[in-house]
C-alpha cells in the first residue's frame, strides 16, 4: 500500500494526537469514545486517512474540544498552511 498523505492531513493527525495524548488516552479508549475502530485512529494520526465530516465531530466530542480546534492554522492560499504545532 503506497502513503499518500497530504500536509493537512498529517497536520490534523498531529493536532489529534497532541490532544489524546494530553487528555492520557490510549489509541483505543479515543477509538471506544468516538465510536471509531482503533485502526482508524492510528491511519487518522499519521496522516494515512482522510477524515469524513462526521468523523471529525466525533472525534471533537471525544477529545472534548470544539471541532475547529483540530483544524490546522491556514496561510493566505490552500496549498500553504501552518499546523500551529
Amino acid at each position: 500500500m503506497t502513503r499518500m498523505a497530504s500536509r493537512r492531513t498529517e497536520a490534523f493527525g498531529r493536532l489529534v494526537r497532541r490532544r489524546r495524548r494530553a487528555l492520557g488516552l490510549t489509541q483505543a479508549e479515543l477509538a471506544d469514545l468516538a465510536g471509531l475502530h482503533p485502526s482508524q485512529i492510528s491511519h487518522i494520526e499519521q496522516g494515512w486517512r482522510s477524515v469524513r465530516l462526521e468523523t471529525i465531530f466525533r472525534l471533537a466530542w471525544a477529545l472534548d474540544v470544539e471541532a475547529g480546534d483540530l483544524m490546522p492554522r491556514f496561510m493566505s492560499t490552500p496549498h500553504d498552511f501552518s499546523p500551529d504545532l
